[in-house]
């Protein structure tokens, strides 16, 4: 049973301009002024409507899909929530913040870009979280999805623990627009660091883990969601078939030079049997184009050795980390 209760403290709330909104009495009755009260952030979403709101809050916080594949997502990353690199250490590897408002998409990275949902303005509210998503009396619970609503805004708000450790985090996260600018550091920070005693079996699945690489991503969703792939992102065909140009030329260069050596092995093959002046010539060319073939055996057996090692490295790392995941929660 997940733990119903606030991850933060009243007084740390980043967003209190709403408090008047939440009043008891407006939320238990049919009142006619609930349609006036908006959602933070969303100002087209009103609190009357708890259907629609349950709905949206569904659509704005929850992974259904990485739900689904969290069985198997020790395949794909670290079996641990804090696998998170902070903001700054995200550009020491290289990699850009790209704001994206799709949950699915949160902490999926792929080569030099990291996809990050901004953290919602209403789960900074104290209230929004004690009578709408904690309170045994919210509208919400008309609805089958508030459980799973709570556990991804949970999840979600540890992920900000993980991203945000200093204060050069929290500038990139506000110069990125993951946070609003009207809040500072150390509010920032007393607001935030309730959020890391948030255990795994208060939030999603999907939160059970931290980063995870989108090829790999695309690559399991063909056996775990029977999809082509979890995320396309590659609109033109162009870009798409421009990734298999330069495996495609390697294939071909190999394939050259082995066939260009075997055309030479045969030609000196031929010199050597006619017995003329240039029979010594040709068997060292014989033994060049001999030479030749062993190299490219060699550099393909090097290069698929070197996959191999990679690849068992990593189950070995990925299974090892399942198993002692496990043994913390003396599975």
């Amino acid at each position: 049973m997940k733990q119903q209760c606030v991850p933060f403290d009243q007084g740390y709330q980043l967003l209190a301009d709403i408090d008047k909104q939440f009043d008891e009495n407006l939320i238990n009755n049919d009142n006619i002024e609930m349609k006036d009260l908006r959602l933070p952030g969303h100002p087209a979403r009103c609190f009357s409507m708890s259907s629609s709101l349950a709905k949206f809050l569904c659509g704005d916080l929850c992974t259904p899909q990485l739900d689904l594949m969290a069985p198997k997502l020790w395949m794909m990353t670290t079996y641990s929530s804090s696998n998170i690199y902070p903001l700054h250490f995200q550009r020491v590897k290289g990699r850009e913040i790209v704001i994206s408002e799709f949950p699915r998409l949160h902490l999926i990275w792929k080569h030099s870009q990291i996809f990050i949902k901004p953290l919602p303005k209403y789960l900074l509210s104290f209230n929004f979280w004690d009578k709408f998503l904690t309170s045994p009396t919210t509208p919400l619970d008309r609805s089958h999805d508030r459980e799973q609503i709570l556990s991804a805004a949970k999840g979600l708000l540890r992920t900000y623990y993980h991203l945000i450790q200093h204060e050069s985090d929290f500038d990139i996260a506000q110069s990125t627009h993951l946070l609003p600018q009207n809040i500072t550091w150390t509010e920032f920070s007393k607001f935030i660091a309730h959020a890391q005693s948030i255990t795994d079996a208060e939030v999603s699945p999907r939160y059970c883990y931290g980063e995870i690489r989108l090829t790999r991503l695309n690559f399991y969703s063909m056996f775990f969601l029977h999809r082509s792939s979890y995320e396309w992102g590659r609109p033109q065909y162009s870009a798409y078939f421009n990734r298999f140009y330069g495996h495609i030329l390697f294939i071909f260069a190999m394939a050259s030079i082995l066939l260009s050596a075997m055309q030479v092995e045969l030609a000196a093959e031929t010199l050597v049997s006619s017995a003329n002046q240039w029979a010594s010539v040709s068997s060292v060319f014989r033994y060049f184009s001999v030479v030749c073939m062993l190299l490219l055996l060699i550099i393909a057996l090097l290069l698929l050795g070197i996959l191999v090692v990679n690849i068992g490295s990593e189950w070995v790392y990925a299974v090892r980390s399942m198993r002692r995941k496990r043994e913390q929660h003396g599975v």
